[in-house]
C-alpha cells in the first residue's frame, strides 16, 4: 500500500534526523524506491497511488477498481518524496521532481475538480462528484509547496491556484466549535 511506503520513508527520515546521520537508512532507500517504481499500478498513464483493492468509495454503487489514484494517498506519497528530496543528498532528485511534477498535474485541469472546485477525492469520474475536504486540504498543501521547488513558472502558477481554491473553499465551509471557537 503506497502510503504504508510513504510513512516507512517518513519514519526512516526522522529516525536519521534523530541519529544525527544524514544518510537515509536502508529501509527508507528501500520504501523510496518502492514509490517511485510504483507510481502508475493500474498503468493507465496517469501518475498517482491509490489502494491494491477495489471499493466502492461512498456506498453509492460505483466501484472503483484496484490501484484507482486516490487525493489522499497522493498527497502522503508526495509529502514523502519531497521530505526524501530534501532530506538526503543522495536521493533521486530528478526522478522525484519527474514524478511529483507528473502526480499533481491532474489535479491542476479544472474538470477533475469536486463541484465546489477543490481537489476531489480521488481521480475516478464517480468520486468527483463529493467535496471531501480532508484530501483537499492535504493535497493543497503539497501543491502550495511544490509550488516553491518547481522552476516550471506556468506549473507554479497553476499550483498555486488550485491550492489557493481548496482553501478558499475549505473556509467558505469551516464551522466553528462552540466551546472554544476552532475551525473545523
Amino acid at each position: 500500500i503506497p502510503k504504508a511506503y510513504a510513512m516507512v520513508l517518513l519514519g526512516s527520515i526522522d529516525q536519521a534526523r534523530k541519529l544525527g546521520v544524514v544518510r537515509l537508512p536502508q529501509l527508507g532507500m528501500t520504501a523510496g524506491m518502492w514509490i517511485l517504481d510504483h507510481r502508475d499500478e493500474n498503468h493507465d498513464g496517469v501518475i498517482g497511488w491509490g489502494v491494491p483493492i477495489a471499493w466502492d468509495a461512498y456506498g453509492d454503487g460505483s466501484v472503483n477498481p484496484a490501484n484507482t489514484e486516490y487525493t489522499i494517498s497522493t498527497a502522503i506519497v508526495v509529502h514523502a518524496l519531497l521530505d526524501w528530496m530534501e532530506f538526503a543528498a543522495d536521493a533521486p532528485r530528478q526522478q522525484i521532481l519527474a514524478t511529483v511534477t507528473d502526480a499533481l498535474k491532474p489535479y491542476l485541469q479544472t474538470e477533475m475538480r469536486a463541484p465546489s472546485g477543490m481537489a476531489p477525492y480521488s481521480l475516478a469520474k464517480e468520486d468527483r462528484r463529493y467535496d471531501t475536504f480532508n484530501p483537499a486540504a492535504y493535497l493543497a498543501g503539497q501543491m502550495q509547496r511544490f509550488s516553491l521547488i518547481t522552476t516550471d513558472a506556468a506549473m507554479a502558477s497553476n499550483l498555486q491556484l488550485a491550492a489557493d481554491t481548496t482553501i478558499s473553499v475549505l473556509i467558505a465551509n469551516k464551522k466553528s466549535s462552540a466551546e472554544s471557537g476552532a475551525w473545523y
